[in-house]
């Protein structure tokens, strides 16, 4: 058996995602190939996935950025301006689909009816959807036909897995073919660690696309007089001290995390995942105007596996912000993060679930 992996080329975490079920897959039924397209995140993907093939095409989604981090509402409308007549041409010029048993996508739309027109399953996996992401953009800079598109393509998935911190509405308005499922992490047999000599651990890390690297790069200047705390950063900063250990490009920040005590990063979904699968408290970074972050924040400290740090204080007043948050909030955080319920095997779930279907 075969399938094809559509993945977005919007950020890092869904490579992650579909790493962890690819693994499950071929944990199941090691001679079941994979082929993994994608457009930007190319690179990554081939260090992501192993024994896989690989097609480098644009998937037909993004959504520009302003240099915050923020959506650029002006870009967006212009991207999707002529998307209904695109997405129709990145349809029909797909082809050969008919030599795989099924789809997995996160979150590629056009991947569900394609699937369609192939009489073969498709599944996809998403924390948010793209229609939900654009309504809660203001002004909407997406048209309704736009958007009545992309719900009618993602409702033509066999089924939809949603991980916990969906929003309520998704799971609504997609409640025919949604699964919840546990978190989705990549579960390893031997994590990595540094020497801190015993000194309360906090790794900075960014998301993977990049989207706060100025604002940590500037704040990231204080933290060698900071000398009761260790931190790990990544090698790009160019930083040395006694107080930090550099994580090597080639390495993923993923592997460090279960070894540390503080993980302060932009609110993504997959590092959230990461940190409350492996019980280490969070402390996240704010991103203006961006729905998916707002409700990650929301959902963590409602939870109270985390706590936030505003961009502003993050930046020059780290020193202060980080021992107050150690002083204040860190130790009831620390206990809810380890008392929490929450399973982390959504990959192994979603994989049995696949091949419990397509085999028979």
């Amino acid at each position: 058996m075969s399938y094809k992996a559509y993945l977005s080329d919007e950020g890092f975490g869904h490579l992650v995602r579909q790493r962890a079920i690819y693994d499950q897959i071929r944990k199941l039924d090691p001679t079941i190939k994979a082929t993994v397209q994608t457009g930007s995140r190319e690179g990554a993907a081939k260090r992501f996935f192993s024994e896989a093939q690989f097609i480098d095409k644009f998937n037909n989604i993004a959504w520009p950025r302003n240099r915050d981090g923020s959506p650029n509402i002006e870009a967006i409308r212009c991207f999707f301006k002529d998307y209904i007549d695109r997405s129709k041409a990145f349809i029909e010029a797909e082809e050969n689909l008919g030599q795989y048993d099924f789809i997995v996508s996160d979150f590629v739309c056009e991947a569900f009816p394609l699937a369609r027109s192939f009489d073969i399953p498709s599944f996809g996996v998403a924390h948010f959807t793209w229609d939900w992401f654009f309504s809660k953009l203001y002004p909407t800079p997406v048209n309704s036909d736009v958007m009545e598109k992309l719900r009618i393509y993602a409702n033509q998935a066999d089924t939809l897995y949603f991980p916990p911190f969906t929003p309520e509405e998704i799971l609504r308005v997609y409640r025919k073919i949604a699964r919840t499922v546990p978190f989705i992490v990549n579960h390893m047999e031997k994590y990595k660690s540094v020497d801190a000599g015993g000194k309360f651990t906090v790794m900075v890390m960014d998301s993977g696309a990049e989207v706060l690297n100025k604002h940590i790069e500037t704040a990231l200047k204080t933290i060698g007089k900071i000398n009761d705390i260790h931190f790990v950063i990544a090698e790009k900063y160019g930083l040395k001290g006694d107080n930090i250990s550099v994580i090597p490009n080639t390495d993923y920040f993923s592997d460090y995390i279960p070894n540390v005590d503080l993980v302060i990063t932009r609110g993504g979904f997959n590092t959230i995942s990461e940190c409350i699968a492996y019980r280490i408290p969070i402390l996240l970074l704010g991103e203006g105007q961006n729905p998916e972050i707002e409700r990650n924040l929301f959902y963590i400290k409602q939870e109270g596996l985390g706590s936030f740090i505003s961009l502003d204080r993050f930046v020059y007043a780290l020193e202060d912000s980080l021992h107050g948050f150690i002083d204040a909030e860190y130790v009831q955080i620390r206990k809810r993060i380890e008392e929490h319920e929450y399973r982390s095997d959504g990959a192994s779930v979603i994989a049995e679930d696949i091949l419990n279907r397509v085999k028979h």
